[in-house]
């Protein structure tokens, strides 16, 4: 299958045999310490029933997982992240993620990315090791900075 994206109106847009779908990401912020931030992530022209948040530290080329959800689980923020993320969980296809409390090592790359999951396959939580911009497994990938000032 020969697959093509491109960027439009903040949207990063994949398609694939005539199929087309986006993921939907909050733009770059640039918060001060202390401050709450909301990460905004919705998918188009599809229902994948997996979202993830992971973050890039400005140094690493890995992604560490910071949620891992479905339209059929609980929230599942990974443990080093537990006490500064939340989430309501995931609802209508959008998984927003909320820093509760910014501190200067939150500073990094915020992707969100979704994966299709179909009855009788097995899942499992994604690769942490992936390199950015390379999501092996996940169906769509857009990401955001976060800047600490």
């Amino acid at each position: 299958t020969k697959c093509a994206e491109g960027w439009l109106l903040g949207y990063l847009l994949v398609c694939c045999s005539g199929q087309c779908f986006a993921v939907k990401q909050s733009e770059d912020l640039m918060i001060e310490q202390g401050q709450s931030v909301l990460l905004n992530c919705s998918q188009s022209g599809t229902t994948h029933s997996y979202m993830y948040w992971f973050k890039q530290e400005k140094t690493e080329t890995q992604l560490q997982l910071v949620a891992f959800l479905s339209q059929y689980s609980s929230n599942a923020i990974e443990k080093p992240f537990k006490d500064r993320f939340e989430t309501p969980g995931m609802k209508d296809y959008k998984l927003p993620l909320i820093l509760k409390k910014a501190e200067t090592f939150d500073t990094g790359v915020y992707f969100c990315a979704t994966q299709d999951h179909t009855v009788g396959q097995q899942h499992r939580k994604p690769d942490t090791k992936c390199i950015a911009g390379k999501c092996k497994h996940l169906g769509q990938c857009r990401y955001r900075d976060i800047y600490m000032v």
